[in-house]
């Protein structure tokens, strides 16, 4: 369904969707543009026209006076400057128009260039559509390994290739980073740690103080040395017992004890992001990737207001109120049925002047007001409807009752639930 502004406030409705709001929106904001380089159009064509009928004021044997002359030429130069006003070409203040010598009433053919005759609501200040963004899930895995602080390589369980790009982004907890790009194998830190006692040249097994989750295949550093991880154990070396790992080769230079050592492992899918993260992210957690892309926005504007006013919440006997309607944000006339009556008792033992009929509103500049006032009984219950005058207002003697007053639309809008303006008055009897 399609929704139309007026420039009198009024919403029109199509039935028929468009295939994509985007649609819509565009050619929204093209007939905006269109519309506005019209105005503009029409705008240098009246300029041109006045300019060009007004040419004879400044040629040199003109019969004017000097003073006249120069009247007419600031006259001139003030529509040469219309083109290039901010308020330009159709949201121009009355005042501002330029008036030649001796006019002293805008012409109504120049209405659409000024906003109070043409567009009082300010309907055409604005396209009424904005820029906004867009944000899609567009692929969900979990993570294959531990990614540590630091790194900007993430490990996953599924490639990502051909639907996740650079610029996506990956989210996982309250990490977040934007996707610098793709990986079907990759190398990933798993942990530091140190060597346990000097190992000479030659050697393949490593005392390192901490094992940690180091398996088979994975990649032994240490300055220059650099292996893959066959097997991991423990060895007894002077009583003390150390864990080890087994490399596929020998060690080429010697390693002392406290060398650095590093283990690293290589992933079959990963995620390289443009900077690092700044805390872990554990095997199995839930990865996302998100795509965002700027989307045309449809923005709030000026449109019909309608509210239900009450002079009083409480009456008295002999006393009224007023039921007060008003309109904002229009121009359009509204034409309105009232109801009043008095919840579980006679209307007419208690209301005595009319108790339903219409109003019709008829806007003042953007506002309409209408004013309905309902007069109370100055003996509640003299109309004598239930039974004996006298036993009637002895029953109803000290109560209080409710005075509904509904309001409806006489015309009611496609597709919209046919809801009126209501509200309720207590009429006190002592």
């Amino acid at each position: 369904m399609g929704h139309h502004f007026t420039t009198d406030g009024r919403e029109l409705i199509n039935v028929e969707d468009p295939t994509d709001p985007q649609i819509l929106l565009q050619e929204q904001l093209d007939t905006y543009e269109s519309v506005k380089q019209q105005r503009f159009d029409d705008l240098r064509s009246w300029r041109g026209s006045e300019l060009g009928t007004s040419d004879w004021t400044q040629v040199s044997d003109s019969a004017l006076d000097s003073t006249t002359k120069a009247a007419w030429a600031t006259y001139r130069d003030k529509l040469r400057d219309l083109p290039a006003n901010a308020k330009a070409p159709d949201q121009f203040a009355k005042s501002d128009w330029p008036l030649a010598p001796g006019q002293s009433e805008v012409a109504d053919n120049v209405y659409v260039f000024i906003a109070e005759f043409d567009d009082p609501l300010g309907i055409g200040t604005t396209s009424w559509v904005g820029n906004g963004t867009e944000t899609t899930t567009i692929f969900t895995t979990d993570t294959q390994e531990i990614s540590g602080i630091g790194t900007n390589i993430i490990s996953i369980s599924e490639s990502p290739v051909g639907t996740v790009v650079a610029n996506d982004v990956l989210k996982t907890g309250s990490i977040s980073g934007t996707v610098a790009g793709l990986g079907t194998t990759s190398i990933i830190d798993l942990q530091t740690t140190i060597v346990s006692y000097d190992i000479a040249v030659g050697q393949s097994i490593i005392a390192v103080d901490n094992i940690g989750d180091i398996n088979f295949g994975e990649i032994f550093e240490s300055g220059s040395i650099s292996s893959t991880v066959i097997g991991v154990g423990t060895a007894a070396v002077g009583g003390t017992v150390y864990n080890t790992v087994s490399l596929a080769s020998t060690i080429s230079s010697a390693l002392d004890a406290d060398s650095v050592v590093k283990f690293r492992r290589q992933i079959p899918y990963s995620v390289s992001l443009a900077s690092t993260i700044s805390s872990g992210i554990g095997t199995g957690d839930v990865i996302t990737f998100d795509r965002s892309k700027s989307v045309l926005v449809e923005q709030t504007r000026p449109s019909l207001i309608e509210t239900i006013g009450l002079s009083t919440t409480k009456v008295v006997a002999g006393g009224s109120f007023d039921i007060t309607i008003t309109d904002t944000y229009t121009t359009a006339e509204e034409s309105y049925d009232y109801e009043i009556g008095v919840r579980d008792y006679p209307n007419e033992d208690i209301i005595t002047s009319p108790i339903q009929g219409q109003v019709t509103i008829i806007p003042s500049g953007t506002t309409g007001v209408s004013t309905i006032t309902v007069s109370i009984a100055s003996t509640i219950g003299a109309g004598g409807t239930v039974g004996d005058v006298e036993d009637q207002q002895s029953f109803i003697a000290g109560r209080n009752f409710v005075i509904d007053v509904n309001v409806d639309k006489t015309h009611q809008k496609y597709g919209e639930p046919y809801v009126g303006l209501a509200a309720t008055v207590g009429v006190t009897t002592t």
